[in-house]
């Protein structure tokens, strides 16, 4: 407020200005993606590296992350709720499309969620989030859903999420439970499992009609799945309309209009169906990573990152491309299986002697079947060496080495002996001369 006067009683009208100070964007270089190892190979995780990231404010940061797989978002919808979040829209980070959901009624609360970086807080009326884009459309046969739930009470059935107005995917909760359901017109199942409480949980609903599988995960754990011979077909994703915090009633499994009542954050929709491994990863914070059994040979994986504080966003950067190699197979090596006597008598010792390495460098186990005339004996099971007293003439005996790396077997190694019945044997017959006593 600035004020004058001209010391004779005369004073000008007051001035009045106001400055909101924001925050500084944070800064960040280059994302860098490292394998486990240096094979980049298929039993390597895939992690971003934080290089250089700074905030001038010292604010708490966020990192958002969109992977890519081959040049394609594995994310079609990216809703951290954190900067681009408001009371009329929330930003989709995946930006696919550059469609943001429309907010309808849910207040944005720039400090709540589990991280407290912002979250969308539902009246259990009719507040909720429309999802814009039609690129989840891609999700019918394969995809995941993954979020951030915290109920603020639990007496009644809540929707959470709903694609479609009257089928498809739903998540919700009924009582003190969670529940995921998938409808295509024909088939309906219900998962439920873990513990709605008033505390946040990871939720993650999973869904695979090419495996015919469906899984509900809460905290990371696999709490209910229905298997391949309860599913047939897929849903009709043809005019999809996607929301948050409601769902419609189409079924007596599902009381009609329930609304969410509670707070959700960082949903994502993935058009993959996640492993139970990288629910887990998610759900233990570690989002900067792409697990190992996600990934198959000769794939280009790339991640763009946003940092976000409490006020600000970063420019969006590219990191590297890296490329998953073929696991490279364990080997048996320098394999000789051979008897201490070389016509393979019953009086020789068998014994099998070998080396073995991995390519990669991978940890690794090897292990010695034998099998005598075809049948598979455990008494010798890891033995090298096989005594005469544990053979006789006719027998066959098959070694075989095996390896394994945790990911694929390499090429056995086996020869067989058959036993041959030893020759007799005896002294230097001797000729004496007897004389005849008569």
């Amino acid at each position: 407020v600035i004020s004058s006067h001209d010391g004779n009683g005369n004073i000008a009208p007051n001035k009045t200005g106001t400055v909101i100070i924001r925050s500084v964007s944070p800064t960040h270089s280059e994302p860098i993606l490292n394998a486990t190892t240096s094979g980049n190979n298929t039993n390597d995780n895939i992690t971003f590296y934080n290089q250089s990231t700074l905030d001038p404010d010292d604010n708490k940061l966020k990192h958002i992350y969109n992977w890519y797989l081959n040049g394609t978002s594995i994310i079609v919808g990216n809703y951290p709720f954190e900067v681009g979040s408001n009371d009329t829209y929330t930003k989709d980070y995946s930006y696919l499309e550059g469609k943001n959901a429309t907010v309808y009624g849910a207040t944005y609360n720039a400090t709540g969620g589990y991280d407290g970086l912002g979250a969308y807080e539902f009246d259990g009326i009719n507040d909720n989030i429309k999802l814009n884009s039609t690129a989840i459309r891609t999700t019918q046969y394969n995809g995941s859903i993954t979020m951030w739930v915290k109920a603020a009470n639990t007496s009644s059935v809540q929707g959470i999420f709903k694609t479609e107005e009257n089928r498809n995917r739903f998540i919700y909760t009924s009582g003190d439970a969670f529940n995921a359901a998938m409808y295509d017109g024909s088939t309906f199942q219900v998962l439920t499992g873990g513990t709605a409480d008033l505390n946040w949980h990871h939720v993650a609903f999973v869904w695979s009609i090419s495996n015919g599988n469906l899984e509900l995960y809460v905290d990371g754990v696999l709490v209910d799945q229905h298997d391949a011979a309860r599913w047939t077909s897929a849903p009709d994703d043809s005019n999809p309309e996607t929301s948050l915090g409601n769902h419609s009633a189409f079924n007596s499994n599902i009381p009609a209009r329930a609304a969410w009542n509670g707070s959700l954050d960082d949903v994502i929709i993935w058009n993959r169906s996640l492993t139970g491994d990288q629910v887990y990863a998610l759900f233990a914070n570690r989002t900067n990573e792409i697990v190992f059994n996600e990934t198959l040979p000769h794939q280009d994986w790339t991640v763009d990152v946003t940092v976000v504080d409490d006020g600000a966003v970063s420019r969006t950067l590219t990191s590297n491309v890296l490329t998953t190699l073929s696991n490279a197979l364990p080997g048996i090596n320098d394999f000789v299986f051979n008897s201490s006597d070389v016509s393979n008598y019953t009086n020789g010792t068998l014994s099998v002697n070998f080396t073995s390495s991995d390519g990669d460098g991978d940890s690794f186990v090897t292990w010695i079947d034998w099998f005598w005339n075809g049948v598979h004996n455990m008494t010798f099971a890891n033995a090298t060496i096989l005594s005469s007293e544990n053979t006789t003439k006719g027998e066959n005996w098959t070694v075989v080495v095996a390896s394994y790396d945790g990911i694929a077997y390499g090429i056995n190694a086996t020869q067989s002996i058959e036993i041959q019945n030893a020759v007799p044997t005896q002294d230097l017959p001797i000729l004496k001369l007897h004389q005849q006593i008569t």
